[in-house]
């Protein structure tokens, strides 16, 4: 959880600007694209990073590379009669290496979660063999995904005080 406190200055939205677009740029790089000295845009960062407003750096993968060519969003409802035994279905469904996203949703379907399978008959067994063993699964609707219109990461910061 970011701490409100913080306050971002100029700087600090430029630096997050260009590292959301490209998270491998070396600190030199980036204070040049700041307009600051490498020191200080280091000491920046780190401070962005210990205060949870830079939660982490990571690599996307072409799944399709790998044969993982189906990817399912499941609608699913549970049916549990205490928190321990909601965070217990959320463990479990945690677990599962081809659950890839989990959401907690605020309607009548509870959880939305992204699935990657090798293809259907992959996924079929996933949902028979490991999503059948989720403890206060009621209900799961599915919806195969045919193509990626955008997926886009990061988003436009603006500073709090700003119009």
């Amino acid at each position: 959880m970011v701490k409100k406190l913080f306050k971002l200055d100029d700087i600090d939205i430029r630096i997050l600007k260009v590292i959301q677009n490209d998270g491998r740029i070396s600190n030199i790089d980036l204070s040049e694209k700041v307009g600051i000295s490498p020191s200080p845009c280091l000491r920046r960062l780190r401070t962005l990073k210990e205060q949870g407003i830079i939660k982490s750096y990571y690599t996307e993968i072409d799944e399709q590379f790998f044969g993982y060519n189906t990817t399912v969003f499941a609608s699913v409802v549970i049916a549990y009669n205490n928190e321990a035994e909601k965070e217990q279905f959320e463990e479990e469904l945690a677990k599962l290496s081809a659950v890839r996203e989990i959401y907690a949703l605020g309607s009548e379907t509870e959880y939305l979660i992204k699935i990657i399978a090798k293809d259907w008959y992959d996924y079929k067994h996933i949902v028979n063999t490991k999503l059948a063993k989720v403890p206060f699964i009621k209900k799961i609707r599915t919806t195969t995904i045919l193509r990626t219109i955008k997926k886009e990461y990061g988003f436009d910061m603006q500073e709090e005080d700003s119009n």
